[in-house]
């Protein structure tokens, strides 16, 4: 019997944990190398000092479109830690107003979320006919890898198909926003355009919203090591790589801080662009297939951690318009601690997070971290019914980087990174999500041989929980193979 090939992971975020886990489970020996002393990458918890909660970095949701999240939660066997409602069902908060965007229970696949838009009262009937011909439009419309959509961004393209500042605020942008982490003027048609085409027209339970029930760390971390180790994996915390080295046109090992080696068949990143450009050889930052990295920029997330000494708020969490406030997240509920069941709460406090996505993020910069709390924390006690007269116990603002941005072409449009526009070798998204965890190889004469595993199929939608999320985040990750080709038909995928 030949010997498992073994594969060294660069990064313990959720990309180099997924990418392990399935390789894992493909019967490659994966060893997983994270500079933190935790995995998790931009989705990790810590516990506090002062209460003993196990606080989330950022708050990280996710929908059901984002079926490879689900499957990796799977894969590490914590499905039962998070939940995922069967239908889309959100309230949204404008001043003393309140709609609902919620899905119907009776009727199936896309049908199913015409009600939401019927139902919105934030818009009036003709703005709510008229946002259904939008999405008809969208529905329709064709998404080609180097297509005009992407040249073009997704304001632009509802405006030209009857959509009025009031439908875009009140409605698309609700939704973009939290979900591909930048405002609508600026995000791709195309971008755009995919997050409605796979959330509102797939599956009912494609545009729920799904959240941990407990802190990340023991949602999506804890678990996979555990999974990894039971396959026969490593992982390393503490573990910063220096340097990527080749011997040729392929990578020869990968040089640690402490000057140690680790030795593979596979190496994959799983870093940002701008870190992987940090230990690649000087003459490959250079290369034109890796040069663009470093136009790629992050897009920050604040999140403002409340305790409340009362409950201020009965919803799991509420969407927000006209105001700096996006989302509000019920932390005390969310993980079963919520501090209107006695039965499941440790005080009468309650613990709320204020998010606040990129666009409206610039809003705190050059302000310090005081006036964001203050600021915020005053605005979601004016939207809450009972927080006017609470007192909050402690605040927290937190600052999550939490997806990637290439700005692409066409006027200030911003694609969540995807390979595709990098010269020579292209990756297109979707098959991106299908062959998440497989090895593909793509050559190009003149250019170093590279084989590529995409590590983590959240980018479908650009969300993250990452979460992607995800929550919401997208990352680009980069992809090396350079040893031995197709070493193990297990995951090898036939070039296409």
């Amino acid at each position: 019997m030949s010997e498992r090939p073994r594969a060294v992971i660069i990064g313990g975020g959720l990309a180099g944990l997924s990418a392990a886990v399935r390789l894992a489970r493909s019967g490659v020996i994966p060893t997983v190398l994270e500079k933190r002393p935790f995995l998790g990458g931009r989705a990790f918890s810590f516990e506090d000092p002062e209460t003993g909660v196990e606080v989330d970095n950022g708050q990280h949701v996710f929908v059901g479109a984002c079926t490879e999240f689900r499957q990796y939660v799977s894969d590490i066997g914590a499905s039962g830690l998070v939940n995922l409602p069967r239908r889309l069902d959100t309230r949204v908060i404008s001043g003393s107003r309140t709609a609902r965007l919620k899905s119907s229970e009776y009727l199936p696949g896309p049908l199913a979320n015409i009600p939401a838009v019927l139902g919105y009262t934030h818009l009036s009937i003709a703005d709510r006919l008229r946002t259904l011909y939008g999405l008809a439009r969208v529905r329709m419309a064709r998404r080609l890898p180097g297509g005009p959509l992407e040249r073009e961004t997704f304001d632009s393209w509802l405006r030209r198909h009857a959509q009025t500042e009031t439908t875009i605020k009140r409605f698309w942008n609700v939704i973009v926003l939290p979900a591909l982490n930048d405002d609508i003027s600026v995000v791709s048609a195309d971008a755009g355009m995919m997050l409605f085409q796979t959330a509102l027209f797939g599956a009912p339970e494609n545009a729920a919203i799904g959240y941990s029930t407990v802190g990340l760390t023991k949602l999506a971390s804890e678990p996979a090591r555990v999974r990894i180790e039971q396959f026969g994996g490593e992982v390393n915390c503490d573990s910063d790589v220096k340097l990527i080295e080749f011997m040729g046109n392929r990578v020869s090992c990968v040089r640690k801080s402490d000057g140690q080696a680790a030795f593979g068949d596979v190496y994959i990143s799983a870093l940002p662009a701008a870190e992987l450009l940090a230990v690649l050889p000087e003459d490959l930052v250079a290369d034109r297939f890796f040069s663009p990295a470093a136009t790629i920029t992050t897009s920050p997330i604040v999140g403002v951690h409340i305790w409340y000494d009362r409950p201020v708020m009965t919803d799991t969490y509420v969407a927000v318009l006209d105001s700096p406030v996006q989302w509000v997240f019920n932390v005390s509920r969310m993980h079963s601690r919520d501090a209107l069941d006695p039965a499941t709460s440790p005080g009468d406090g309650q613990h709320v997070v204020i998010s606040l996505s990129v666009a409206v993020a610039r809003y705190g910069q050059g302000k310090s971290t005081r006036t964001v709390r203050r600021r915020n924390g005053t605005r979601i006690s004016s939207r809450q019914r009972g927080a006017g007269h609470a007192r909050t116990d402690r605040q927290d603002a937190r600052c999550d980087i939490q997806g990637d941005t290439w700005r692409g072409p066409g006027p200030s449009a911003s694609a969540h990174a995807r390979a595709e526009f990098f010269p020579g070798r292209r990756l297109d998204s979707d098959r991106m999500a299908v062959d998440d965890g497989e090895c593909r190889e793509e050559r190009q004469s003149g250019c170093r041989s590279c084989h590529f595993i995409p590590a983590l199929d959240v980018s479908i939608l650009s969300l993250m929980p990452c979460g992607t999320g995800i929550s919401m985040s997208a990352c680009v990750y980069w992809f090396l193979h350079l040893s031995h080709p197709n070493p193990s038909k297990n995951y090898a995928k036939r070039p296409r």
